[in-house]
């Protein structure tokens, strides 16, 4: 009975919180793309039949398995975000979700890697802008090569990688 609720709470619950985060990614240049969250049953032979199709297996953290979905090409289905979206995506989805949690998120440090590919203009202000309004309440640190992100920065450092004797060696 519990589990049912539960589950009833989170299809409820990630339906609201995908169409938050789908609306954060249209200003990050993903304009297109549609962000889903998945919610099943976590179904296996040792789980207790609850009068699904197949017995479901309950853990610690309830009976669920929860997945993000991610479709980056009009008319596409939404398919795992780990099969379809490149590392500059990923970020942007992660800065996404990250400003949609806001404040309810305890991580103190965010690391950014790659979230200016493909992006510039408006799009890099949009990026610039989050990461900043982040930034007042975690330490974010963001690899960048835009000057729209780095010059929201609070202290930038620039990193140099040359080749010396055969080796590549980066200072920063």
């Amino acid at each position: 009975e519990r589990g049912h609720a539960l589950h009833a709470r989170r299809l409820q619950t990630a339906a609201s919180i995908a169409k938050r985060i789908g609306a954060e990614l249209k200003p990050l240049g993903m304009d297109s793309a549609l962000f889903d969250i998945r919610v099943d049953y976590h179904f296996a032979p040792s789980g207790i039949d609850i009068g699904e199709s197949q017995p479901v297996l309950f853990g610690p953290e309830g009976a669920d398995e929860v997945e993000f979905l991610l479709a980056t090409i009009p008319d596409k289905p939404p398919r795992p975000l780990k099969e379809v979206a490149s590392g500059g995506e990923i970020s942007r989805v992660m800065l996404a979700i990250k400003c949609v949690f806001g404040k309810a998120d305890s991580v103190p440090l965010m690391v950014f890697d790659e979230i200016d590919v493909g992006v510039g203009g408006r799009t890099a202000d949009a990026v610039a802008e989050r990461l900043a309004t982040l930034s007042e309440e975690k330490q974010v640190l963001c690899i960048t090569h835009l000057p729209q992100i780095a010059s929201r920065a609070k202290r930038n450092f620039r990193i140099d990688k040359a080749e010396r004797d055969g080796r590549f060696v980066s200072t920063v």
